[in-house]
């Protein structure tokens, strides 16, 4: 996977020089709903009444979290992904981050709708999702911060749950495989006492913050009164609505460039 990043980041920088985005993007429409109905009897029955080379969004039929749990066994494009295993697989803690049959990360959604999902991501997907990070991030960033960050050894701290195989632990657990990543990421707990948390972060020493937002307000507070004491570079709040007061908190505690992302476990960036 992390040979495959590099290529993607070329790519998607020379698509973006030529400004053949839309024309990217439609190719490779065509492409997932051409392999989709293909390989998923769920969609090749729901795109059954489309023409071939269907190349905008808006003529694929909607669906939802829902009815694709129904119909689980369906759905999958590999026919060795039933409902059965995913939920064994995700009803085991051990195995978060694992590699589900061998070769899929497999992720949940929190069920805030009432209608929790296990999503299958190959390697492919999650390469994507990590070029994508990369640019975004490179985008807020200059010489001077990542001078910093390179300084600070890279660790990045995410502060968020790790009891389940929600899309921030399981893909936290997959980066820490990789021997380069082992020591520069760590996930905290965000069930973890507050003094607790601190002087775990004190001890870390992050050079870039992530957290669900209301938890990084907290951070700030304690930074503040002088009990947390580190120094990010980037502060990256996430999973909750925060107020201008909120954002200048955190820049002002921190003394670090805010930016927020908003994610969802179908399509983590």
């Amino acid at each position: 996977m992390m040979e495959t990043m590099p290529r993607l980041l070329l790519d998607a920088g020379r698509t973006r020089r030529n400004r053949a985005w839309v024309a990217v993007q439609r190719r490779r429409l065509r492409e997932s709903v051409a392999h989709a109905r293909a390989h998923s009897p769920y969609y090749r029955d729901l795109y059954r009444g489309l023409p071939d080379g269907v190349d905008d969004p808006a003529a694929l039929p909607v669906t939802d979290k829902k009815a694709l749990m129904a119909d689980y066994d369906r759905w999958a494009s590999d026919r060795e992904v039933t409902l059965e295993r995913a939920r064994a697989f995700v009803a085991d803690p051990e195995l978060i981050g694992a590699r589900f049959l061998g070769r899929y990360l497999v992720v949940t959604t929190s069920g805030t709708t009432g209608n929790p999902a296990i999503f299958v991501k190959d390697e492919r997907d999650i390469a994507v999702n990590y070029a994508m990070s990369a640019r975004m991030m490179g985008s807020w960033l200059n010489a001077r911060d990542i001078t910093r960050i390179l300084a600070g050894g890279g660790r990045m701290a995410i502060v968020a749950a790790r009891n389940g195989h929600f899309m921030v632990s399981a893909g936290a657990a997959r980066m820490r495989a990789h021997r380069l990543q082992r020591k520069a990421i760590r996930l905290f707990s965000v069930h973890a006492p507050l003094a607790e948390l601190v002087a775990e972060l004190n001890a870390f020493r992050p050079a870039l913050l992530l957290g669900y937002g209301s938890v990084l307000r907290m951070l700030a507070a304690e930074q503040e009164a002088g009990r947390l004491r580190v120094a990010p570079v980037l502060v990256e709040p996430a999973g909750e609505t925060l107020t201008e007061d909120d954002y200048a908190l955190l820049g002002r505690a921190f003394g670090a460039k805010v930016r927020d992302t908003y994610g969802a476990s179908e399509c983590p960036f």
